[in-house]
């Protein structure tokens, strides 16, 4: 039997995020930069790094999933939390917030390595 879990924002309570299942192979990760880490559908506790990819980010607990599981959430207010070269980076911090404008966690979508969101555990809450 599997069982799947939706995140929601602990401020406000909506939904950020489809259905997810833990995974619990990390072979099945990928390595590659600008690719997406984790398969659709899935999610992983902590960054793991795989194949040389390393995350500047402290990222312990955290939900991390697939982009497009990713629901009710838009880029942060701040435009000082919106910096990347290709796309969006968290080396300034939260980057993404719940429809609401609460802050949720982090979009990774830079070229410089692969692409997921990370949902940051004080900020959003597992049903």
């Amino acid at each position: 039997m599997f069982i799947t879990i939706k995140l929601i924002c602990r401020t406000c309570k909506i939904e950020v995020s489809e259905e997810v299942e833990e995974l619990k192979n990390t072979k099945l990760l990928y390595s590659n930069g600008d690719q997406e880490y984790i398969r659709k559908g899935f999610y992983i506790l902590d960054f793991t790094p795989i194949g040389g990819v390393v995350s500047e980010l402290n990222l312990k607990d955290f939900f991390i999933i697939n982009i497009e599981d990713s629901i009710n959430s838009k880029p942060h207010i701040n435009p000082d939390r919106l910096i990347g070269c290709c796309g969006l980076s968290g080396v300034y911090g939260h980057n993404i917030v719940c429809i609401n404008n609460h802050e949720i966690g982090i979009k990774e979508e830079d070229c410089s390595g692969p692409h997921y969101v990370a949902l940051d555990p004080e900020l959003v809450k597992r049903i």
